[in-house]
């Protein structure tokens, strides 16, 4: 094997229980759970589809990558595979999603799943929240349910468009909250994204920035200009900023050394490692290990 090969990032994989091959499930949350079918969705864990929580009534909180989110009625949170999470099922009701990204593409290219502005970002919250008076969300959700529970004809296509339908609904909504904050052109928004689809799949290999602004056919200097002013950060900070969260959740959802996490995040010292994680989360590599997994 060699070393390249063998530097992948390790990923706690889940199966999705009654998907029936589909790559596809939605299940009600009914809030009434024993400890037992639930505990593995209390500590922080990953897996290898996506994942959207919709709390219609609720309370209690998402861990999302460490960060805590409300978890109260009419929000909704969205998953990326790798992404390290925890919630309380028996604190809510509403509706889980999960469904590999075979199951959404069917014929689409890699990057459609890009599209949506919820996924694979470190610029952006996993959290949505909806107005209570939006009625066509849960219903959507309702009618993808009792699909679900089908054996028809057409099923799988339909689920398929309907998750379509989901998403760009859903995105509407979040676009509706980001533009409140947009500052720069369109043009330079969709940059910014198109950047951070490049980050999150190159950011172990390659963290210089004139990678990232050849890619994007623009001047390091020019690419930097507009992210400062996109988001108030530098190219640096996004790229480090993957590899943090990536950090994180190796820490939390392996039993690898700091210094192996390192070499997996591909860095020749891990004394240089050791120093950019306390330098952005206070915490040495394992302080932030145990007093995370104390927490829960």
């Amino acid at each position: 094997m060699g070393q390249e090969q063998s530097r992948r990032i390790h990923t706690f994989e889940t199966t999705i229980p009654k998907h029936d091959g589909l790559g596809f499930e939605i299940d009600k949350i009914h809030g009434n759970y024993k400890y037992d079918e639930i505990a593995s969705q209390l500590t922080p864990h990953t897996h290898d589809f996506y994942f959207i929580l919709f709390v219609k009534e609720g309370s209690g909180f998402h861990f999302v990558d460490c960060e805590k989110h409300k978890a109260s009625g009419y929000s909704v949170f969205f998953i990326t595979p790798g992404q390290c999470h925890a919630y309380d099922p028996r604190l809510m009701s509403g509706y889980a999603i999960s469904f590999k990204s075979d199951f959404y593409r069917l014929n689409k290219a890699i990057e459609k799943i890009y599209d949506f502005p919820f996924f694979h970002t470190t610029l952006s919250s996993p959290a949505l929240q909806i107005s209570s008076d939006n009625l066509r969300i849960p219903s959507l959700l309702e009618n993808m349910h009792q699909e679900f529970g089908k054996e028809e004809f057409g099923r799988q296509s339909l689920l398929r468009s309907s998750l379509e339908i989901l998403l760009v609904e859903l995105s509407r909504l979040y676009g509706v909250e980001e533009i409140k904050k947009e500052t720069i052109a369109q043009t330079d928004t969709k940059r910014i994204r198109k950047l951070e689809c490049l980050i999150d799949t190159n950011f172990v290999e390659n963290r210089q920035v004139g990678f990232y602004a050849d890619k994007l056919n623009l001047t390091s200097r020019h690419l930097n200009s507009i992210v400062k002013k996109g988001t108030g950060k530098s190219i640096s900070d996004m790229i480090n900023a993957r590899v943090l969260a990536e950090a994180k959740r190796m820490l939390l959802n392996s039993d690898d050394t700091v210094a192996e996490i390192s070499w997996k995040l591909n860095f020749s010292d891990k004394a240089y490692f050791h120093r950019l994680f306390k330098s952005r989360t206070n915490y040495t590599p394992e302080g932030f290990r145990d007093k995370f997994l104390k927490v829960h």
